[in-house]
Protein backbone atom coordinates (compact mmCIF):
# COMPACT_ATOMS: atom_id res chain seq x y z
CA UNK A 1 0.00 0.00 0.00
CA UNK A 2 2.86 2.39 0.81
CA UNK A 3 4.60 1.72 -2.53
CA UNK A 4 1.33 2.05 -4.44
CA UNK A 5 0.65 5.38 -2.71
CA UNK A 6 4.09 6.74 -3.60
CA UNK A 7 3.76 5.61 -7.23
CA UNK A 8 0.27 7.12 -7.43
CA UNK A 9 1.64 10.40 -6.05
CA UNK A 10 4.39 10.50 -8.71
CA UNK A 11 2.05 9.61 -11.59
CA UNK A 12 -1.70 9.22 -11.30
CA UNK A 13 -1.76 6.75 -14.21
CA UNK A 14 0.29 4.07 -12.44
CA UNK A 15 -0.40 1.93 -9.41
CA UNK A 16 1.11 -1.15 -7.79
CA UNK A 17 -0.84 -4.39 -7.54
CA UNK A 18 0.71 -7.62 -6.27
CA UNK A 19 4.13 -5.99 -6.55
CA UNK A 20 3.69 -5.06 -10.24
CA UNK A 21 3.35 -1.62 -11.83
CA UNK A 22 0.01 -1.38 -13.63
CA UNK A 23 -1.87 1.23 -15.61
CA UNK A 24 -5.09 1.45 -17.57
CA UNK A 25 -4.59 1.57 -21.35
CA UNK A 26 -6.84 1.15 -24.38
CA UNK A 27 -6.13 -2.55 -23.90
CA UNK A 28 -7.50 -2.51 -20.35
CA UNK A 29 -5.45 -3.12 -17.19
CA UNK A 30 -1.87 -3.49 -18.44
CA UNK A 31 1.43 -4.30 -16.74
CA UNK A 32 4.02 -1.56 -17.22
CA UNK A 33 6.47 -4.31 -18.24
CA UNK A 34 4.21 -5.22 -21.17
CA UNK A 35 4.28 -1.71 -22.68
CA UNK A 36 6.39 -0.92 -25.72
CA UNK A 37 9.72 0.83 -25.26
CA UNK A 38 8.18 4.11 -26.48
CA UNK A 39 5.16 3.83 -24.18
CA UNK A 40 7.43 3.29 -21.17
CA UNK A 41 9.58 6.31 -22.06
CA UNK A 42 6.53 8.55 -22.57
CA UNK A 43 5.31 7.74 -19.06
CA UNK A 44 8.82 8.07 -17.57
CA UNK A 45 9.33 11.47 -19.21
CA UNK A 46 5.95 12.72 -17.95
CA UNK A 47 6.91 11.66 -14.41
CA UNK A 48 10.36 13.29 -14.76
CA UNK A 49 8.94 16.59 -16.09
CA UNK A 50 6.64 16.84 -13.07
CA UNK A 51 9.37 15.72 -10.64
CA UNK A 52 12.09 18.22 -11.61
CA UNK A 53 9.69 21.17 -11.57
CA UNK A 54 10.16 24.75 -12.77
CA UNK A 55 13.76 25.48 -13.72
CA UNK A 56 14.60 21.78 -13.88
CA UNK A 57 16.69 20.20 -16.61
CA UNK A 58 16.20 16.72 -18.07
CA UNK A 59 18.45 14.74 -20.35
CA UNK A 60 16.51 12.25 -22.45
CA UNK A 61 18.63 9.47 -23.99
CA UNK A 62 18.73 9.60 -27.78
CA UNK A 63 17.40 6.05 -28.09
CA UNK A 64 14.43 6.97 -25.89
CA UNK A 65 13.54 10.07 -27.91
CA UNK A 66 13.94 8.27 -31.21
CA UNK A 67 11.64 5.53 -29.90
CA UNK A 68 8.76 7.99 -29.51
CA UNK A 69 6.34 8.37 -32.39
CA UNK A 70 5.55 11.93 -33.61
CA UNK A 71 2.32 12.10 -31.59
CA UNK A 72 4.08 11.22 -28.32
CA UNK A 73 6.96 13.59 -29.12
CA UNK A 74 4.40 16.37 -29.51
CA UNK A 75 2.67 15.33 -26.28
CA UNK A 76 6.02 15.62 -24.45
CA UNK A 77 6.61 19.06 -26.02
CA UNK A 78 3.11 20.13 -24.94
CA UNK A 79 3.78 18.88 -21.41
CA UNK A 80 7.06 20.80 -21.28
CA UNK A 81 5.47 24.02 -22.59
CA UNK A 82 4.99 26.47 -19.75
CA UNK A 83 6.56 24.25 -17.08
CA UNK A 84 9.93 25.98 -17.06
CA UNK A 85 11.56 22.57 -17.57
CA UNK A 86 14.20 22.17 -20.27
CA UNK A 87 14.82 18.79 -21.87
CA UNK A 88 17.89 17.95 -23.92
CA UNK A 89 18.02 15.02 -26.31
CA UNK A 90 19.48 14.02 -29.67
CA UNK A 91 18.27 12.60 -32.94
CA UNK A 92 20.34 10.93 -35.64
CA UNK A 93 20.44 12.63 -39.04
CA UNK A 94 22.50 12.45 -42.22
CA UNK A 95 23.58 16.06 -41.72
CA UNK A 96 27.33 16.23 -40.96
CA UNK A 97 26.78 19.47 -39.00
CA UNK A 98 25.48 19.47 -35.45
CA UNK A 99 22.51 21.77 -34.97
CA UNK A 100 20.20 22.70 -32.12
CA UNK A 101 16.45 23.06 -32.43
CA UNK A 102 13.78 24.18 -30.01
CA UNK A 103 10.66 22.05 -30.10
CA UNK A 104 7.47 23.94 -29.36
CA UNK A 105 4.26 22.78 -27.75
CA UNK A 106 0.96 22.99 -29.63
CA UNK A 107 0.23 26.33 -28.00
CA UNK A 108 3.40 27.72 -29.56
CA UNK A 109 5.38 27.95 -26.32
CA UNK A 110 9.04 26.98 -26.46
CA UNK A 111 9.64 23.58 -24.96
Amino acid sequence: DVLSGLVKKANSRLWVEAGRLILETGRGKTYFADLSHGEKWKIALDVAIDAVGRGGVLVCPQEAYEGLDPINRQMIADHLAGTGVVMFTAEATDDPEVSAEVMSGSAGSAA
